[in-house]
């Protein structure tokens, strides 16, 4: 993501998080796992060795993989797996404001497949748009 959208979109947060009087740490984990369980279920499958190798990371991206012999399969549309998403709680566990989180994909043909298939760019899309819509629902008179 371009440096000026990610401040755009952590501003954003803030603003949401402002306007309910939530946590912002409790917004940051929630998109989190929104964006991890939308990449995920876009992700195409064949092996599901791309699938299963989404990770999230705080302040870094993960760059650990599923090896192809771990491979376990999938179905299209399916969303992150229980060990996926226990990996991310336990990372964002310790997440502070000014912390980013990061949601990568260190499978050697993880950009050609984006390229065509767009699953990351289409779930920070949906997610903005999404974020946009509550904070505009919010907004204080």
């Amino acid at each position: 993501m371009a440096k000026s959208k990610r401040k755009s979109f952590q501003a954003d947060i803030r603003q949401f998080a402002e306007n309910l009087q939530l946590d912002v740490i409790t917004v940051m984990r929630k998109l989190a796992l929104d964006a991890l369980n939308g990449t995920v279920r876009r992700t195409p499958v064949d092996t599901g060795r791309l699938r299963a190798s989404w990770r999230v990371g705080l302040n870094s991206p993960d760059t650990s993989t599923v090896s192809p012999e771990e491979s376990p399969g999938g179905s299209p549309g399916a969303p992150a797996d229980g060990k996926q998403v226990g990996d991310a709680l336990s990372k964002m566990s310790s997440v502070k404001i000014g912390d980013s989180i990061h949601i990568s994909n260190s499978v050697e043909y993880a950009p050609f497949v984006e390229e065509d298939s767009h699953m990351l760019a289409d779930t920070f899309t949906e997610l903005t748009s999404q974020l946009d819509k509550a904070i505009r629902s919010t907004k204080r008179k």
